[in-house]
Parts: structure tokens; C-alpha cells; sequence
């Protein structure tokens, strides 16, 4: 009777193949949606390391076009695109008027910008000449089959279209 107490114990301390079934399920289920969640990890920690290295590059341009600045070459209008590394940078120029809609009462007709005349800053039938420019560097790269972008934008002034545009008013106002 003993024996048989002892046996009917040591039967009921164990487990059943069918938990240890449920249990390697659920540990399986387990390490598979881990394993999920690190790969979708590393992908965005990919994508973030891509994105810092384009921020990178992208000011590293900035700070060639500003360097460029105190030297006195303003950049063209217009736009480049070069390749460097696995990044596309593209730089883009434009002007950047600053009309003057509406007319202050008593504005003199020269500054009608609706007639082709001065802008603040471009002096008459010379829109090209405003030397306040949008600067735009966008720096790109391929991911996905999509194309992921860092945008920079900033402003310059060019001090020879000043000094033009001051030339070109004081030649109309001369007698």
C-alpha cells in the first residue's frame, strides 16, 4: 500500500507530453515573434544609420556652400546633381523675390512688380538679379525600392547682384 501511494505520487509530479507539447509551442511562438521584432530593429537602426549619414552629407555641402559665401562666390541660379557614395546630392538655386503686393499707398509706379517693375530687392525688368536665393540641397539614396530624401534649404545673399542692381538704379536715375 505504501509502494503504491509512493508510485501514484511520483506519477502525478511529472508532465504529460501534452504540456510539454503546449509548452515548446509556446516558447516557439515566443522566439519567433522576438526574432520579428529584432529583425524589424535592425531594419529601422539600417534606415536611421542611412538617414544620419545623409544629414552628413547634406550639411557637409552646406557648410561648402557657406565657406564659398566668405569668400565672395555667391552660387549660380540653377541646379547640379552629383553622386557621392552611395547618395545622390542634388543642389538647387532660386531666386527668391519678394514682391511687394499689395502697393504701400503713394508707392511710386516703378515698384509695380505687375507691370514688370522692381521687386524689394531686383531692380526694374531684372528679376533674374534679385540676390536673395532659396538654396535647396537634397541629399537621396535608393531603399526598398522607394527613394528615401534629407532636405536642407537655407537662404544666401549675393553681394555682386547688390552691387549690380545698385549700379542699374542709379544709371536709370542719372540725367
Amino acid at each position: 500500500m505504501r509502494a503504491e501511494r509512493a508510485r501514484a505520487r511520483r506519477a502525478g509530479a511529472g508532465f504529460t507530453l501534452l504540456e510539454v507539447l503546449g509548452a515548446v509551442v509556446v516558447i516557439g511562438v515566443s522566439f519567433t515573434l522576438l526574432a520579428r521584432a529584432n529583425i524589424q530593429a535592425l531594419r529601422a537602426e539600417n534606415v536611421a544609420r542611412r538617414q544620419l549619414e545623409a544629414s552628413l552629407v547634406a550639411d557637409r555641402a552646406l557648410a561648402e556652400l557657406e565657406s564659398g559665401l566668405l569668400t565672395g562666390s555667391a552660387p549660380g541660379v540653377g541646379s547640379d546633381e552629383r553622386e557621392e557614395g552611395n547618395f545622390v546630392v542634388r543642389t538647387t538655386v532660386e531666386p527668391l523675390e519678394l514682391g511687394l503686393d499689395p502697393l504701400p499707398e503713394g508707392a511710386p509706379a516703378a515698384f509695380d512688380a505687375n507691370d514688370g517693375g522692381a521687386t524689394l530687392l531686383a531692380a526694374p525688368g531684372r528679376a533674374e538679379g534679385s540676390p536673395l536665393r532659396l538654396v535647396r540641397i537634397e541629399v537621396a539614396w535608393p531603399h526598398a525600392g522607394a527613394e528615401l530624401a534629407v532636405l536642407r534649404e537655407t537662404f544666401v545673399f549675393d553681394q555682386s547682384a547688390v552691387q549690380s542692381t545698385l549700379e542699374t538704379l542709379v544709371d536709370e536715375e542719372a540725367p
